[in-house]
């Protein structure tokens, strides 16, 4: 029991203070710190598709750590293939800023450069919003940080799935192998 409860410190450590560390040479861009760069409503599924595609399928199990689906869009390709895949079972296409609408604005030019790194939120509410606190490099290691940007008084009883998104430059990408993403309670990069 002692070593479960030095395990779930450790974990809960490290996820708190990674924020700060990096393994580039180069500064982290706003993205990588606490800038949005998107969040975009995409409704509610539970269709196992969204797990299955992810690149953290393995992390999803029920733990102290809430793990999100985490996608990398590195091309205008990839971004036709997340379309396809997921058209039958997000709303993609529909409302003002929708999934589509946002990812038209990043053109070849933009890919060459840099990726799109994106978290899949549920939420039991459709009040509630959500954005990127910080993105962590560490090691082989890439997670990104989601944080709740609104506490309403009043919510709706209604399920919501939001896409989360942040730019990240390639090059700060490369030698990195595992991506995640967690709901953190608190913002860490302050």
């Amino acid at each position: 029991m002692k070593k479960i409860a030095l395990i779930i410190l450790a974990v809960s450590l490290l996820v708190m203070t990674a924020c700060n560390k990096t393994e580039t040479d180069e500064p982290l861009q706003d993205s990588q710190k606490n800038t949005v760069t998107e969040s975009v409503w995409v409704n509610w599924t539970e269709d196992e598709k969204i797990y299955d595609k992810c690149l953290n399928y393995d992390t999803l199990v029920i733990s102290s750590v809430r793990h999100l689906p985490v996608y990398l869009l590195s091309s205008t390709a990839d971004v036709k293939h997340f379309i396809r895949d997921f058209s039958d079972n997000l709303t993609l296409s529909q409302g003002t800023d929708s999934f589509t609408e946002v990812m038209a604005k990043y053109d070849d030019a933009f890919f060459k450069d840099n990726s799109i790194m994106m978290a899949y939120v549920t939420a039991g509410s459709g009040s509630l919003r959500f954005g990127v606190d910080c993105v962590v490099f560490e090691g082989t290691y890439v997670c990104m940080n989601v944080i709740q940007t609104n506490s309403p008084e009043i919510g709706t009883c209604d399920m919501a799935g939001w896409l989360v998104m942040s730019a990240v430059s390639k090059s700060s990408l490369k030698g990195y192998e595992t991506f995640d993403a967690v709901m953190v309670q608190q913002p860490l990069s302050q």
